[in-house]
């Protein structure tokens, strides 16, 4: 049996701005899924864009399962979901590039490669059958972030994107807090590309505001931090009041209030709209209602 372990990722910052060429800083979330090529789920039985990796077609592996056929999948994906306010709910951070990522990794894998030597490859691989399955929407942020397992610096380009290690500033306190709903992140994506083609120098500049602050996670340097995050959540504010996104829930503006009071920040996570809410400072315990995940 092949088996791959991948986790869940958190963006830090570069939402939306992302799909402009600017910058994103992304750094894996303590939640995991593992996949190997034995198990009693059916291709048929999989989620889509499991499915859909799993059958991209790869030059490089065609050979290898032609013959050796994958029959049976073994899924773990529970650290993906929580209880939410209509039963189970995914937290949103990132199983569906996850499964990408997976996928690919679990195919390489039990090809025999050496996945250290193909990172490269299989980040590229992986996002281009995301892309497919997705109807070509996103970066490929989340899932370089999910193969790679590591904090990254991701810049779109036009010929591919510049993949960066970032080490985190050791000093920063982050946490996930859960907001109890799920986002559709789909549909803010395409309001968010709606917007962009008639926004011209407003889409430029909330660009060049997430370029400013990516590398500032790695910096020791809070008030600077601080100061960035504010322009571009200000940019990212606007934008979605203009592309029509809800990218706030009542609980995300009480937590970010809260946040600022003790000296911290707190901000939307991905898409907005549900899903997780980044929270940044060293908080009391009980400070916040509800399920907090530690990051660092």
């Amino acid at each position: 049996m092949t088996a791959v372990r991948v986790p869940g990722k958190v963006m830090l910052s570069g939402e939306y701005a992302v799909l402009s060429g600017g910058a994103a800083a992304l750094l894996p979330a303590p939640r995991y899924l593992t996949l190997s090529d034995e198990g009693d789920l059916a291709f048929y039985e999989l989620p889509g864009v499991l499915r859909d990796v799993l059958q991209h077609p790869v030059d490089e592996l065609k050979e290898y399962e032609r013959a050796h056929p994958i029959k049976g999948v073994g899924m773990e994906n529970r650290g993906f979901f929580a209880a939410g306010k209509s039963g189970k709910e995914t937290l949103g951070i990132g199983l569906s590039s996850a499964e990408a990522a997976g996928a690919m990794l679990l195919r390489f894998s039990r090809a025999g490669f050496d996945l250290r030597e193909r990172t490269d490859e299989i980040v590229r691989l992986a996002i281009e059958a995301h892309h497919a399955s997705q109807g070509g929407l996103g970066s490929g942020a989340d899932v370089a972030a999910c193969v790679y397992s590591s904090t990254i610096l991701f810049t779109p380009g036009e010929d591919g994107p510049s993949i960066k290690n970032l080490r985190l500033n050791p000093a920063l306190n982050l946490s996930l807090l859960w907001t109890g709903v799920s986002s559709d992140t789909r549909g803010a994506v395409r309001k968010y590309k709606d917007w962009e083609s008639t926004a011209g120098q407003r889409a430029k500049e909330f660009a060049e505001a997430a370029d400013e602050l990516a590398p500032l996670w790695g910096q020791d340097d809070p008030g600077r931090l601080h100061a960035a995050l504010d322009r571009f959540e200000m940019l990212r504010d606007e934008m979605a009041e203009e592309a029509g996104i809800q990218l706030k829930l009542p609980i995300n503006r009480q937590v970010e209030q809260r946040a600022i009071e003790l000296g911290g920040r707190a901000k939307p996570v991905g898409a907005g709209g549900g899903d997780v809410i980044l929270l940044i400072g060293e908080f009391p315990t009980g400070a916040f209602e509800g399920e907090v995940i530690p990051l660092t």
